[in-house]
């Protein structure tokens, strides 16, 4: 600290009081028309040697004045980002179709999308993303891959993949495409298996439909995977928390002031022995519903540690277009437990070996295979 003042007395010194009066306030008079942002912003437009493109400054305020609460869940969008995150939300967007996940090294192509232009130019989980239109995709993370990934439908991408041990280019052209937030399967011995990838729009529907399909089929357990579930509506999770778990709480949601919001389930929930997998990417809203489980004992949590994600935001739109997306509460499991920072541990902790990623194939897959060992021996109890 002592070494910055001695650097800026020096520098002072070194330009002198008359260059300081020549660079004088003229224009700009602080106090004056909105105060001390308001001198700046008219500094800025009318002395810095670029000219300023419009909006910018106003722009850049707003998402300093965010930035300055310094939660990472908080920020200002901008219009174009708004209406993406609404596309996102309704499970909308374009790209090409593929969802991504850390890899060793780099990123991964965790699943595809069927009929998209990445499952068209053959594609598959387990195909690494070397790069996108020549930029290196080592080191980044997968989020920043993917917005690479996003563009205008009908533009052209070119992905450099490793897959199945050879390394390739190929081009793909982006496409509108809806995204699924639920899959479901039986797997062998009449246990179901129901993913969710996010919590968006429609997926308490969409879930309610699966394991209503799951059970014609004869499913006698269930694995629910949250594996790399980023988390979504708070409202679709604990609208899925109520179609697995008895009467009584799934979750609570407290503010600043202390007041606190309950909510329920009527039950009669899932009724069969559930495993719920979960892991590092598990985050936010998948943990709230991991946590109804856990606490209502109507499942085990395998896997490992989640991201610890428990508070929930706000979105404010705003007059001028935009809108704020504001950290307003946090969430309780039904326990009253506060996971924000330290996640929820698994009851029976599966290691997930480097470079395999989740997947529906318990042959292929250390967790779920646990899951589905655990499960055979508790049907029908």
């Amino acid at each position: 600290m002592a070494s910055r003042r001695l650097q800026a007395v020096a520098l002072l010194l070194a330009f002198g009081a008359g260059a300081l009066a020549g660079w004088g306030w003229r224009g700009a008079s602080p106090g004056a028309g909105g105060g001390t942002l308001a001198a700046v912003a008219g500094l800025v437009r009318q002395r810095y040697l670029r000219p300023v493109p419009p909006g910018l400054l106003r722009e850049g305020a707003l998402r300093g004045m965010v930035a300055a609460l310094g939660d990472p869940y908080s920020a200002y969008l901008s219009p174009g980002e708004w209406a993406a995150f609404q596309a996102v939300a309704q499970g909308e967007f374009v790209g090409v179709g593929v969802t991504l996940g850390p890899a060793p090294g780099g990123t991964a192509v965790v699943d595809v999308l069927s009929g998209s232009p990445a499952a068209r130019a053959g594609l598959a989980p387990g195909a690494e993303i070397l790069a996108v239109d020549g930029r290196e995709a080592a080191g980044r993370p997968p989020a920043q891959v993917a917005l690479w990934l996003r563009g205008r439908a009908g533009s052209r991408v070119w992905l450099t993949v490793r897959q199945a041990g050879k390394v390739r280019s190929v081009a793909l052209r982006r496409a509108a495409l809806t995204l699924p937030t639920v899959r479901a399967r039986m797997l062998a011995g009449g246990i179901g298996y129901l993913r969710i990838y996010r919590f968006g729009a429609g997926t308490r529907a969409a879930a309610a439909r699966a394991l209503a399909a799951l059970r014609r089929g004869g499913m006698r357990a269930l694995v629910l995977d949250l594996r790399d579930d980023p988390g979504g509506l708070m409202s679709q999770a604990v609208a899925v928390a109520r179609l697995l778990v008895r009467a009584g709480p799934v979750a609570a949601v407290q503010d600043r002031s202390g007041h606190r919001v309950v909510y329920t389930a009527p039950g009669p929930g899932l009724g069969l022995p559930a495993a719920v997998l979960i892991d590092r990417g598990t985050a936010s809203a998948a943990e709230l519903l991991a946590g109804a489980i856990r606490d209502r004992h109507a499942g085990i949590l395998i896997g490992g540690r989640t991201y610890g994600k428990g508070v929930v935001q706000q979105l404010f739109a705003l007059p001028e277009g935009g809108a704020l997306k504001l950290t307003v509460a946090r969430y309780l499991t039904p326990n009253g437990t506060d996971l924000n920072g330290r996640g929820l541990a698994p009851q029976l902790a599966v290691p997930e070996p480097a470079g395999v990623l989740p997947g529906d194939d318990p042959a292929r897959d250390p967790q779920l295979a646990r899951a589905w060992a655990w499960l055979r021996g508790r049907r029908g109890r």
